[in-house]
């Protein structure tokens, strides 16, 4: 029988639970560097270990280049009131764009 390979430091987890309704879920973690510098241990679930594989990857690939930023929670007419702030454009072109 051959010894399963164990991941480096670093490469974050993935394993199977069950839910409280009885449903086989995959759950994966992880820990991301920010784009400020700071550190954070992410828990996520996905459906399949394929997808879970998938999101850990991208978050950890975001990490290693230091742009993985946390989801922002603004609603999408926020979000659009603040970017429209931040535009450095004529104000008769913001006032279309409103």
């Amino acid at each position: 029988m051959t010894a399963k390979k164990r991941q480096s430091p670093g490469d974050g987890s993935i394993r199977k639970v069950e839910t409280p309704g009885g449903r086989e879920v995959w759950e994966w973690s992880c820990t991301v560097e920010q784009a400020d510098g700071t550190r954070k241990r992410l828990h996520r679930r996905a459906r399949t270990r394929a997808e879970a594989k998938g999101a850990m990857d991208e978050a950890l690939g975001a990490s290693r280049q230091r742009a993985y930023s946390e989801p922002s929670k603004l609603a999408f007419g926020e979000y659009l009131a603040v970017w429209l702030d931040g535009l450095r454009l004529a104000p008769s072109t913001v006032a279309s764009y409103r």
